[in-house]
């Protein structure tokens, strides 16, 4: 992660949430992509959410921005486990479980890439 952080602390959505807020585009301002996106009801988002009774449900969006290019700047020895990309679901399942099961014993993330 960087230090660069979006924050939108008025992100609007409706009715307890079931219509969304819209997207945050932060495709030019991170430029590494994306490593961590957090929503929140701050205090004052809750207390416009009670007085409208949670017609009007604003949140807190946080979009911290990816400091590296991607995984191969973690570990010079970061592990994948490949999959086909027409492979079936369980294909994908099982590939999933290996690669979790690997990171448990390494203690060092693996990944799934889809070739």
């Amino acid at each position: 992660m960087s230090n660069q952080v979006i924050d939108k602390p008025w992100a609007h959505s409706f009715i307890a949430g079931l219509v969304p807020p819209s997207e945050v585009s932060v495709a030019s301002q991170c430029e590494n992509g994306v490593a961590k996106v957090g929503t929140q009801h701050s205090f004052l988002n809750g207390l416009v959410a009670a007085i409208t009774f949670n017609l009007y449900t604003p949140m807190r969006i946080t979009v911290t921005c990816a400091a590296g290019s991607g995984m191969s700047e973690l570990d010079g020895e970061t592990e994948s486990v490949p999959v086909s990309e027409s492979s079936s679901d369980q294909d994908v399942v099982k590939a999933i479980q290996m690669a979790s099961q690997k990171a448990v014993a390494s203690q060092k993330p693996v990944y799934v890439t889809f070739q």
